[in-house]
C-alpha cells in the first residue's frame, strides 16, 4: 500500500485535532479501588 505513513499522519492528525483534554490528578482508580480501601469504603458507609 503506497502512502501508508501520509494516511497514518492524516488520521492521527484527525483524531488529534477533534480530542479535548481531560483534567485529572494524580490519584490512580486502581489504588483507590484495590481490594482493601473498598472494603474500608463500604465499611464506613454501612456504619
Amino acid at each position: 500500500m503506497s502512502g501508508g505513513g501520509t494516511q497514518a499522519d492524516f488520521i492521527m492528525d484527525r483524531l488529534i485535532h477533534n480530542a479535548c483534554e481531560l483534567p485529572t490528578n494524580e490519584t490512580s482508580l486502581r489504588k483507590l479501588y484495590d481490594s482493601k480501601n473498598l472494603k474500608k469504603l463500604v465499611d464506613e458507609m454501612e456504619s
